[in-house]
């Protein structure tokens, strides 16, 4: 357990914990925008309220952050506190909260502190994916959208516009590419089974994407990051997504309806990709081009496999006829006889 000292060094000072009312209603907006904004989690909101129904919360004083005063609009300010004005303390099992976080209003902070909370249970290791995963689902419970954002050097999609937009890029090229279900799941309850879900998905790739994503999540920390050394790393990054993710996907296709789903990802994929204003995605148009042609080859023996089934069918039909007919003569023999 952090004792009071531990709490105080990090900027924290506990005060009184919260009445039963107070804390229902804060589970309650919780459990309410987490099945509202993620779909997965659509109609389970009282799942949801169950989930975090043991959680102990705290008001605390925080410190001031570095940047502690945000001007708005007109004379209006913001205090700005340490960790947004809410921590969960693990050793202590508690989310300690500001008196001036507006619980009305949700923000991406309270849900990543919240997730911790989910993801305690088991003995976890806090690996880079995981906690960028951790991240983009919190933005997402607050309602945030993955959107396309421009500036004098890229275009991205992303879900935040913050530091962070580079990870977050990454990390909404890999829910559009994967089952949000199966990375929801692994994210806040089975690590282990979403380790081994993204290796499977990415064909043994993922040590790599994740090395250079923690190079990426590294950068981003610094407010005066050079720009130009994250995108190279944000750039290998998406062609290792795309290239291990459908060299991967193509020798598992066996219908159809599979083939149009990944046809589908992969053109989503084009649209999304991060591009240089200065450049071109050269290298994604000429993946493209091979993996089409494999596609098509896919969609040819596809259909061979349809067309013999249904010569087989029609095959059979006849014998089915002759040998009815033989054995109502029989019958009809039978009972004359």
């Amino acid at each position: 357990m952090e004792n009071i000292e531990d709490l105080l060094k990090i900027g924290i000072k506990p005060t009184e914990e919260l009445n039963t009312v107070e804390r229902t209603e804060i589970i309650k907006k919780l459990s309410l925008l987490m099945s509202k904004n993620i779909s997965t989690l659509a109609y389970n909101e009282k799942e949801n309220y169950m989930r975090l129904f043991n959680i102990k919360i705290s008001y605390a004083d925080f410190d001031l952050a570095e940047n502690e005063v945000i001007y708005g609009v007109g004379d209006t300010k913001k205090i700005k506190y340490k960790f947004n004005g809410v921590y969960y303390s693990e050793k202590n099992d508690i989310l300690f909260l500001s008196k001036e976080y507006d619980t009305e209003n949700p923000d991406e902070a309270i849900f990543k502190q919240v997730f911790r909370f989910m993801q305690s249970n088991s003995n976890r290791p806090r690996t880079r994916m995981l906690n960028t995963l951790t991240k983009y689902f919190a933005y997402l419970a607050s309602g945030k959208k993955v959107h396309k954002m421009t500036d004098e050097l890229i275009t991205i999609d992303t879900i935040s516009e913050e530091l962070d937009k580079f990870s977050m890029s990454i990390a909404s090229e890999i829910v559009m590419l994967c089952s949000e279900a199966e990375l929801i799941e692994g994210t806040l309850v089975d690590s282990q089974d979403l380790d081994q879900y993204l290796a499977n998905e990415f064909n043994g790739s993922i040590n790599t994407i994740e090395h250079e994503l923690d190079t990426i999540v590294s950068l981003e920390r610094n407010k005066y990051y050079d720009e130009n050394k994250i995108i190279e790393h944000f750039s290998k990054v998406q062609n290792l997504l795309y290239q291990s993710y459908f060299d991967n996907k193509i020798l598992q296709l066996f219908t159809v309806d599979q083939i149009d789903e990944e046809v589908a990802k992969l053109n989503k994929f084009e649209k999304m990709l991060g591009v240089r204003i200065d450049g071109s995605n050269k290298d994604f148009v000429n993946y493209k081009e091979k993996i089409q042609t494999q596609f098509f080859d896919k969609y040819a023996e596809s259909r061979r496999v349809a067309d013999s089934q249904a010569m087989t069918i029609v095959r059979r039909n006849p014998f089915k006829d002759l040998l009815r007919k033989i054995v109502m003569k029989f019958k009809k023999s039978s009972v004359t006889s």
